[in-house]
């Protein structure tokens, strides 16, 4: 069950590194109301309702049938995100906060650039990207589009890389390297040393992510993406009280994850499963762990339901919905969401619910390194 339309799994993967730490920051739960007069102060900020129906222009309307034309209708969306946008620049021209229109914006001309080349693509994605590097944008949203910047610096495509392309890396860490953004720029520092086949740099920088900033949601979603398996590191709150602390308090345990709710239909259709699985590995030296997304004030609910079920694994619960804190640790937009975490408390897989026996026996078998 999932809040977004999903789109093929190839495609997907592709948003993903081309969206990938550049999605705006999240909106107020509700925007603010338009109390603004008819015409607005010069300076005046983009109103929050309108980077709403901003955001609203990148769902597609219609429903793919191939990967193919999943990209077409895409890409259309794109066009009229930059179109909604370009309309909010020229009302709003001088307004603080337009380098969120500009963020979006760069999404959907990237997207463009990558899945229909057209010969002002990458120009215009470059123009809105020094758009932004111009603006009073904080560092964390000034990351991206100098990545943009200086990939086409290091690495034009269907160029070679350039021979100063590691010092242009570096001093592009080096620009972030006393902001917040710090986490996020080696993450793009390390796009940057794959597209400019520095391997052993993007060995270093993939190192330092994993030991000093993988709590980061965003690197700890690309560490994943590129086949690392950071620690999954988790301090909740079970349904009686007490506290668990994950991976420390079962570490030397394969754990289960299993974020879940008892509204979700798919999740309690999964029930039975679980229930199995649970049964057949919990004397194996595997765990499991509930992390219930149910709306705030169901927590009793939540109780009752598990002990109708004989659910006998632990529960934690925050009563915050889909802004549970693991939940966005860990970026679960769609439940049920089944993770395995191997005996060094590292994430085996994020993606275990199609055949968890499989990863389960796996996860068993394997041997594990330092911790």
């Amino acid at each position: 069950m999932s809040r977004t339309r999903v789109l093929s799994a190839g495609l997907l993967a592709g948003l993903l590194l081309a969206g990938l730490l550049l999605a705006a920051s999240p909106l107020p739960a509700t925007a603010e109301p338009d109390t603004k007069p008819a015409t607005a102060p010069a300076d005046a900020n983009v109103p929050q309702s309108a980077i709403a129906e901003l955001e609203q222009t990148f769902r597609a309307k219609e429903q793919p049938t191939s990967q193919q034309e999943a990209i077409v209708i895409q890409a259309r969306q794109m066009r009229e995100v930059i179109k909604f946008g370009q309309g909010l620049e020229a009302k709003y021209p001088k307004a603080p906060n337009l380098y969120e229109v500009q963020r979006r914006m760069l999404v959907a001309a990237d997207f463009i650039a990558r899945y229909q080349p057209e010969a002002d693509a990458k120009a215009l994605r470059q123009e809105i990207s020094k758009r932004i590097l111009a603006s009073n944008a904080p560092a964390a949203a000034k990351v991206t589009p100098d990545y943009f910047m200086t990939l086409d610096v290091v690495a034009p495509t269907g160029g070679e890389a350039a021979k100063d392309a590691q010092q242009q890396i570096q001093a592009f860490i080096d620009r972030y390297a006393k902001t917040g953004a710090t986490a996020l720029s080696l993450v793009r520092a390390s796009q940057l040393a794959k597209e400019a086949k520095l391997d052993a740099m993007d060995t270093e920088l993939l190192d330092k992510m994993e030991k000093q900033y993988s709590e980061d949601p965003q690197t700890n979603m690309y560490l994943r993406h590129v086949g690392r398996h950071p620690k999954f590191v988790a301090d909740l709150t079970l349904t009686d009280g007490k506290k668990l602390s994950l991976p420390d308090d079962l570490m030397g345990k394969v754990v289960v994850v299993d974020f879940w709710a008892t509204w979700c239909g798919p999740c309690v259709r999964e029930l039975p499963h679980m229930k199995k699985v649970y049964a057949e590995y919990k004397d194996k030296g595997v765990a499991f762990v509930g992390v219930s997304l149910d709306k705030p004030d169901q927590k009793q609910h939540l109780i009752d339901f598990v002990t109708k079920n004989e659910m006998p694994w632990p529960q934690s619960y925050s009563g915050k919905y889909w802004q549970d804190p693991t939940a966005r640790q860990y970026g679960v937009e769609g439940i049920p969401s089944i993770w395995v975490i191997g005996k060094d408390g590292r994430i085996f897989s994020d993606n275990a619910r199609q055949d968890l026996e499989g990863t389960l026996d796996k996860a068993l078998a394997q041997k594990t390194g330092k911790q």
